[in-house]
């Protein structure tokens, strides 16, 4: 992973990354984390990319996705 990147909104942070595949291609992965705990929801993007910074930015459009997600599911919960 090259860059270090969160994104946070209300309690949930989400990293965005990217991953090597075998066949040299690039994928977008999304760690989602809610608080402090230091286990994560794995989100992967579903399609590869041929440049590393393809696949960074579909992993940011995803870890904006799901952290808004979850954000506002935590919402409707506590209304």
């Amino acid at each position: 992973m090259k860059d270090e990147l969160k994104f946070m909104v209300g309690r949930y942070h989400a990293k965005p990354m990217v991953i090597e595949t075998d066949d040299r291609q690039f994928q977008g992965v999304v760690l989602l984390y809610e608080g402090d705990d230091h286990h994560s929801e794995r989100h992967v993007v579903p399609v590869v990319s041929g440049t590393y910074k393809e696949a960074l930015e579909e992993a940011k459009a995803l870890a904006h996705k799901v952290i808004e997600k979850h954000a506002l599911d935590d919402a409707k919960n506590r209304a």
